[in-house]
């Protein structure tokens, strides 16, 4: 169809273009018509990015949710890959976008919080849940996305997690994403996931599902020695 109608433009999740990848009669050659590569609702890696740029065209990024009506992130085109695979870009301006620590102070540079929105456009209320609305605005009318997010230097969001997948091993707060970011760096793994499991005495675990991706072989201790900041936060761990 994208060979047929010469379309330009492409919104799809990171998982799709792993699924292309691992198809055997995928031809990149399909593609040539696409001038813009648009990913969202998901982090990709930045192997799995080199492969797009491979295909041609602009790779743009953003971040938004039902609720705030579309994108309130934006980050490329132009941006380097590291950018991109690691960040959700910076807020749109259609929109205004804080990040909050759990104490109501807005975060700085280098602090993780959750993610609040106010925008003209957004959504006013949940129908016929008044309860739930309620939970989900502050007092001065900011959405609270449930996301938190670490603010990058430069302006750019880090995309971290759910607040509600935050988990705590051996006293320290421990973000779904910057794990996979580090598991994601070896060369043999091509996607990893996991939920949080209760452990004592390290309150909880991660339990670590990964794919691979063939060639050099994974070991788990390899890879979280590869970022030494974040290798004292996880006790032990199951792979496979």
């Amino acid at each position: 169809l994208i060979e047929q109608a010469r379309i330009n433009v492409l919104q799809i999740f990171p998982a799709m273009y792993q699924m292309l990848l691992a198809e055997p009669s995928f031809r990149p050659e399909k593609l040539k018509s696409i001038e813009w590569h648009f990913f969202s609702g998901a982090p990709i890696s930045e192997s799995l990015l080199a492969h797009v740029r491979s295909w041609g065209g602009q790779i743009i990024t953003s971040y938004g949710m039902s609720e705030t009506c579309g994108s309130v992130t934006y980050g490329g085109p132009g941006l380097p890959d590291e950018v991109l695979a690691n960040t959700i870009g910076k807020p749109t301006p259609e929109g205004e976008v804080r990040v909050v620590s759990p104490t109501g102070a807005i975060c700085g540079p280098g602090q993780v919080g959750e993610m609040h929105v106010r925008r003209d456009f957004g959504m006013t209320e949940y129908f016929n849940r008044p309860e739930q609305t309620g939970r989900a605005f502050t007092d001065d009318g900011w959405f609270k996305t449930g996301d938190l997010a670490l603010v990058m230097e430069e302006g750019h969001l880090r995309f971290v997690g759910r607040l509600s997948e935050m988990f705590k091993s051996g006293g320290y707060n421990v973000y779904p994403r910057e794990v996979e970011l580090v598991l994601e760096a070896h060369p043999a793994v091509a996607r990893v996931w996991y939920p949080g499991l209760a452990s004592h005495p390290q309150h909880e675990l991660a339990m670590l599902h990964q794919k691979g991706s063939g060639g050099a072989g994974f070991s788990f201790d390899v890879a979280v020695g590869r970022d030494a900041a974040f290798g004292g936060k996880i006790g032990r761990a199951a792979c496979r």
